[in-house]
């Protein structure tokens, strides 16, 4: 009875990683999905991602003081 009960419980544990893993494999398609999309609007837009602040200004030539 022992040996039932704890295959019963290495299946449940095993039904638990297989449902983490569907749902990881899931997240990253989404992930990816909407990224794809956002790098054509980048690259499009005419270059890589800078962000707002010092770095930005200087790729354009502009320096803070």
């Amino acid at each position: 009875m022992s040996s039932q009960r704890a295959l019963r419980r290495l299946q449940d544990r095993l039904a638990g990683a297989m449902q983490a893993a569907s749902l990881a494999e899931l997240s990253a398609s989404i992930v990816h999905e909407v990224n794809q999309p956002l790098a054509a609007i980048v690259a499009n837009a005419g270059g890589e991602p800078t962000g707002r602040g010092q770095a930005g200004h200087e790729a354009e030539g502009e320096q803070y003081p």
